[in-house]
């Protein structure tokens, strides 16, 4: 564990947060969750022409 980390936001707090972590990666639902955010950050990020049309997929209307 990070030294630096443990310190700052405490032992116990630390090995909750790295066991949070590591149930949420055993999700399946979580993990595609994140895989399509990152393909979508991806996209948007290589064409940003697209950012309109994923604002309107969302049904934001900034």
């Amino acid at each position: 564990a990070p030294s630096t980390l443990v310190s700052l936001i405490g032992g116990k707090q630390y090995r909750r947060c790295a066991r949070d972590i590591y149930f949420f990666l055993q999700s399946s639902v979580c993990v595609k969750q994140l895989a399509y955010s990152l393909l979508e950050l991806l996209l948007i990020t290589m064409f940003p022409e697209l950012h309109d049309i994923v604002l309107d997929i969302h049904g934001n209307t900034e």
